[in-house]
């Protein structure tokens, strides 16, 4: 049932020779990522010493393919952060910030990416004069600051998740300046962002929150994570969308050949796992309590979009 979007198609061919119906006529027909389209060219059989019976697959895109290797909610903590949600395939975010999409064997996911992730954390150390690597200072720092307790607000470089203009650092509390109030105030604040607008397409679940990226070396930033999302947390070394292109590259042959294949079975033997953070309950109440942290986020956010305009 899976066909090209009418509306998309107009707009793509908006200004090309044959319209929108030329567009249409070259594309070829939708198909799952993981399904066969074909065999190898001969260039690559020449050239490379490829097999000419080599299957090729549709394939798909760099977070598709990583989140082969996650059944389930996978959050991505990088330079920029990434939160993919395992859903059934009807869930859409009304907002607009947000995209659906199928990972690298066609099952459904929502996908958000917020611009202004790990490399403003980054910054905010920096402002106190330790390096990238520099990590001991800020870590004790996170031990030593109460949760919940600072609102940093930063976004540097204009945002994609929710569309937004830049500002400037915001503090709410201008007589706490240090590293603890600045870096865990970030951190929180940046989290609580990303977990707010999320919301419209990420229902609240019991089950373990897979976390992947350099942050999941911080045991304060994982603390945060697990009270934020009300969940255990899960760090994971999933190696990337490579390897999920080489599992999904199996699901094809199994299917071609008409080989039984269990995909989690199977990636569970590839990705290794770290132990899990488990949210204490104080930790809950600091960021979710009426009048908590989330609270005061969410209105001290929007009246700086509104102050700025964005």
């Amino acid at each position: 049932d899976k066909d090209w979007d009418s509306d998309c198609l107009r707009a793509a061919a908006e200004g090309l020779p044959g319209g929108t119906e030329g567009l249409r006529a070259r594309l070829p027909e939708v198909a799952a990522p993981d399904a066969a389209v074909g065999t190898v060219c001969r260039y690559f059989t020449d050239r490379y010493g490829f097999s000419p019976d080599c299957l090729v697959a549709a394939g798909s895109g760099d977070n598709p393919q990583s989140k082969v290797l996650i059944s389930s909610d996978l959050l991505s903590l990088g330079t920029s952060f990434v939160n993919m949600v395992a859903t059934d395939g009807k869930t859409m975010d009304t907002t607009g910030a947000a995209s659906a999409m199928y990972d690298g064997v066609g099952r459904p996911f929502m996908f958000g990416c917020r611009t202004n992730g790990a490399l403003v954390w980054d910054q905010v150390r920096a402002r106190h004069g330790l390096s990238r690597e520099d990590y001991a200072p800020a870590e004790q720092a996170l031990r030593e600051t109460a949760l919940g307790t600072f609102l940093v607000l930063w976004q540097p470089r204009t945002e994609s998740f929710p569309a937004s203009g830049s500002f400037d650092l915001w503090r709410d509390n201008h007589n706490a300046t240090g590293l603890g109030p600045d870096y865990a105030g970030c951190i929180e604040s940046s989290l609580a962002a990303f977990y707010h607008h999320s919301r419209p397409f990420a229902p609240e679940s019991d089950s373990p929150l897979y976390v992947t990226g350099g942050a999941t070396g911080s045991p304060g930033i994982m603390r945060r994570i697990a009270a934020i999302w009300k969940r255990p947390v899960v760090p994971v070394e999933t190696k990337g969308a490579a390897l999920g292109a080489a599992v999904a590259g199996v699901s094809t042959l199994c299917q071609h050949d008409r080989q039984p294949f269990t995909i989690d079975v199977f990636t569970a033997r590839l990705t290794s796992t770290g132990k899990e953070v488990r949210p204490l309950p104080d930790d809950i109440a600091a960021f979710h309590a009426p009048g908590g942290y989330l609270e005061r986020f969410a209105a001290a956010e929007a009246q700086l979009m509104q102050l700025h305009h964005l």
